[in-house]
């Protein structure tokens, strides 16, 4: 195993265990020949176009980590590309609880106002 899948293996590891409560949010850690992603992403619920969810994806690009974050639904969230250096894995774990921890305060406002 090297660097770059030690560190996926990690953060899903730690992320499963900050997620592990939470409702409607899957994670998935996916091979694909020398490929590896990690993958958060919150369900859409059928028939509320409107209800916030997001779609989040780290993965690798030569030698340096790359996070795609898109949310969808009401409110509206800028869909945002970070690139975090492959040293930075606290870093990382800390951009990828961020997201979360939006997208968890964006389901809750669109309840309370709903």
């Amino acid at each position: 195993m090297d660097k770059s899948e030690e560190v996926f293996v990690s953060l899903f590891s730690r992320l499963r265990e900050d997620l592990r409560e939470e409702f409607g949010v899957g994670l998935a850690l996916k091979a694909e020949g020398r490929n590896i992603t990690l993958r958060v992403r919150s369900e859409k619920k059928p028939g509320d176009e409107k209800q916030p969810y997001f779609a989040l994806v780290v993965g690798d690009r030569d030698g340096a980590f790359r996070i795609s974050y898109k949310p969808s639904g009401v409110p509206s969230a800028e869909s945002q590309v970070t690139i975090v250096g492959a040293e930075a894995t606290d870093r990382l774990l800390g951009l990828v609880r961020g997201y979360v921890e939006k997208e968890r305060r964006r389901l809750m406002d669109y309840r309370q106002n709903g």
